[in-house]
């Protein structure tokens, strides 16, 4: 049957025992030789262990310093280039600027052309045989009244529905354009933006 006393004979050394399991203790250690031997060698493990000097604790900043020298480094990775050129903010603008003037160089050599045609430039009426379809409006018109195909006037209103169609369909491929540039910067912007995140989060 173990002894109950015997587990007990650390907490008796620490006084940690209550009276009356104190005296029960020490009524057990007059009758038991084993107990006393064990508490004598309880007693001197305690006296060694005062007689011995505290250990040294380093400081916080100096502990951290030493693990961090022990830990392997890992291989520092170029930072990722995020600044976009400047020229690829412009290179839109200028490719809009460019075909601008490329468009507007051959509308208006052709416009110059159809105003010669109808001899605004050089003072001689060169009448058209038929109308073009954006004039099949004022055709109309002139055959329900009744007038004449070869009035003065249907040169100058061929010229300026030329020139309308003309502007709009260059209105129209500069809208395209400034749409398509948008977009481009839409892209720009968004590959900046995804950069600068993956850089921070590395």
């Amino acid at each position: 049957m173990p002894d109950p006393i015997f587990n007990k004979l650390g907490a008796y050394l620490d006084g940690e025992l209550n009276s009356r399991e104190a005296a029960a203790a020490e009524a057990h250690l007059k009758v038991c030789v084993e107990c006393r031997a064990e508490l004598e060698e309880l007693r001197r493990l305690s006296s060694i262990l005062e007689g011995s000097p505290d250990p040294e604790f380093l400081p916080v900043q100096e502990f951290k310093s030493r693990l961090m020298l022990q830990l392997p480094r890992r291989e520092e990775l170029p930072p990722v280039e995020t600044n976009i050129p400047f020229l690829l903010w412009l290179a839109p603008l200028m490719v809009i600027i460019s075909l601008v003037f490329i468009q507007v160089t051959i509308g208006l050599t052709s416009f110059i052309t159809t105003a010669s045609q109808f001899g605004l430039f050089n003072g001689s009426a060169t009448w058209m045989a038929a109308a073009p379809r954006q004039m099949a409006w004022f055709t109309a018109i002139q055959t329900l009244g009744g007038y004449s195909s070869n009035l003065p006037d249907i040169p100058a209103l061929q010229f300026l529905n030329n020139a309308g169609v003309f502007s709009w369909n260059l209105f129209t491929r500069l809208l395209l354009q400034i749409a398509a540039a948008v977009i481009y910067w839409g892209i720009l912007i968004y590959i900046h933006r995804r950069g600068n995140a993956l850089f921070t989060a590395e």
